[in-house]
């Protein structure tokens, strides 16, 4: 049986392109741990904007190409 390489080399390209379905449920997903996270309903994060920082421990948990995306 072939192990799984976890330590992938992933560019950043996907960051200037359009996002597939299969990225916008990682995206939908992403933002339901985040309102847990955070205690929020949906109607009161509605006109807050998260940052990328607070989101990028959750998307590196649900997509690995996240991973090689650095925190500033």
């Amino acid at each position: 049986m072939s192990l799984i390489d976890t330590n992938v080399k992933v560019s950043t390209k996907f960051l200037t392109e359009s996002a597939g379905p299969g990225e916008k449920e990682i995206w939908k997903l992403t933002y339901v741990n985040y309102l847990k996270m955070t205690g929020k309903s949906p109607e009161d994060a509605k006109t807050e904007r998260p940052k990328l920082t607070t989101l990028l421990p959750i998307l590196q948990s649900l997509d690995q190409k996240w991973k090689s995306v650095k925190s500033e």
